[in-house]
């Protein structure tokens, strides 16, 4: 698959037969997707993630496309995607009134196959142009930013860990479970997508106070005594310290103030008996008390100079424990909710063997309570787009690759899915090599196989060669929600 972004496309048309016309024209260089009534189009335009541009027929029964225009163009978080109308053959200039509306340009019908194809291109390149001049300045400033705060996590973490992979498994977790808490809780207002980014990006700096703690503490294999671990404490008042000197010289960057938040807060418990403040309840901010948890299970998970790394069944015993007394109950809900896919990161960026061995050591049946993030695998791209379609539909974020080795440098690369649906019979790697890989790194992610109508996988055998269930293509969403129960889930919905 080329790496370059494949645009999305939504045709909305009232005549399925102009729809797969369309469909048969584009297919081959974007991702198509469709509605054949405007409040289907309205609905789709503003899922994640939206389409690149709207091919927008403009007669419609029910709500016409000048409506359907006028209200995406009203709408703040789908007025910047590109319109083109598609006409009647019959119009006449007067019909073109939708370019005041906001369209970019129109078809007519009958289409013109490459006339049809290049106002399209056209119509990308320039909004791709447009967003790549806006972007690239403030795109490479942030990379600057993000690589420049995680080597100081990694500057930090060096004595312990000479991988830095303590730091990246800490980012991922806190990603993790902010995520899943913005999925399931429409009460912490604050918490949007681009925080959770911030988030991401400052967890590097939460232990930076380690810095001025003697190696001999950091590093000691023995318990530590009364003034040791005193001068342990201390590092959240050195940390913020230095993230001070850094704020000051920056002009308001949202990022410290969340690192300074993580410094000082990360060691307050719920119950008001941590430290430095003693802060209780609602009054340690949500990124002390997500970094808080996330410190904590990686901790328990490491190997370190003074402890060895315990189970993961035992480190979620011990943080659901922690709740109401070390942990905010809210967010122990999140963590066990979501804890397969921490052991997963964990898995990934373990640093020793013996790290491994205790975290391939888990239960029967261990898979995530919430299906969210799922990795469709299918060499045939109209079906890959129909499944892909289905499931966006059903409110899961999904991604996709061609074949299993694709499928594994997604994985690899720090995607960690709740679900893999994958086809069997693919160039490449098949479909059953993709489960033994994946069964060989020791992810838990359930894997259900995708077979066609002929094939001799029945329920049964598919259970018996390792994957978590099987669904016949075609099949609808009835189907799936299904499979989806069958596996232990019934925690999706629409979102």
């Amino acid at each position: 698959m080329d790496n370059k972004k494949k645009f999305r496309v939504l045709v909305v048309d009232d005549s399925i037969d102009d729809i797969d016309a369309m469909m048969g024209l584009l297919k081959q260089d974007y991702m198509v997707i469709a509605a054949t009534n405007g409040e289907r189009a309205i609905s789709l335009a503003n899922k994640h993630p939206q389409p690149d541009i709207i091919l927008l027929d403009v007669d419609m029964p029910e709500i016409d496309g000048y409506e359907v225009c006028r209200r995406l163009k009203e709408n703040s978080e789908t007025s910047e995607i590109p319109i083109l109308f598609v006409m009647p053959d019959a119009a006449q200039p007067s019909d073109f009134a939708g370019i005041e509306l906001g369209a970019m340009d129109y078809l007519v019908k009958p289409l013109i196959p490459n006339l049809a194809k290049a106002r399209v291109k056209n119509c990308l390149d320039l909004i791709e142009f447009r967003t790549a001049s806006k972007n690239t300045t403030l795109e490479t400033a942030n990379k600057t930013q993000a690589a420049l705060i995680e080597t100081i996590g990694k500057l930090v973490d060096y004595r312990r860990s000479k991988s830095g992979n303590h730091i990246k498994r800490t980012q991922l977790y806190v990603k993790r479970i902010a995520q899943s808490l913005l999925a399931s809780s429409e009460k912490h207002t604050e918490l949007n997508e681009s925080l959770i980014e911030q988030l991401y990006c400052s967890a590097p700096l939460y232990d930076i106070g380690m810095m001025a703690i003697r190696d001999d503490i950091v590093l000691s294999s023995k318990q530590l005594n009364d003034a040791e671990f005193e001068r342990v404490q201390q590092h959240t008042n050195v940390g913020q310290q230095i993230l001070e000197e850094f704020e000051s010289s920056l002009d308001d960057e949202p990022f410290i103030k969340l690192a300074k938040e993580m410094v000082a807060t990360h060691h307050e418990r719920w119950d008001g008996t941590g430290y430095p403040l003693g802060l209780k309840e609602g009054s340690i901010p949500l990124s002390g008390r997500i970094v808080a948890i996330a410190d904590v299970y990686d901790a328990l998970i490491s190997k370190r100079a003074y402890s060895h790394p315990v189970q993961h069944a035992e480190a979620v015993k011990t943080i659901r424990e922690g709740s109401g007394s070390q942990f905010d109950p809210e967010l122990v809900e999140i963590f066990l909710s979501v804890e397969p896919k921490l052991r997963d990161i964990a898995l990934l960026y373990s640093d020793h063997d013996e790290e491994r061995d205790a975290l391939k050591e888990v239960a029967d049946g261990h898979r995530a309570s919430i299906i969210r993030q799922v990795l469709v695998v299918e060499d045939n791209e109209i079906m890959l787009a129909v499944v892909q379609s289905q499931f966006e539909n059903m409110g899961f974020v999904v991604s996709t690759a061609l074949n299993g080795e694709e499928a594994m440098a997604l994985i690899n690369q720090a995607n960690f899915y709740d679900l893999v649906l994958t086809d069997i019979n693919m160039p490449v790697m098949n479909g059953y090599e993709l489960l033994r890989t994946i069964q060989e790194v020791g992810l838990g992610v359930p894997v259900v196989a995708m077979t066609a109508g002929g094939q001799d996988l029945t329920s049964e055998k598919s259970h018996d060669l390792g994957f978590a269930a099987s669904l016949v293509k075609p099949f609808d969403e009835e189907k799936i929600r299904e499979v989806i129960s069958s596996i232990g889930n019934s925690g999706t919905q629409n979102q």
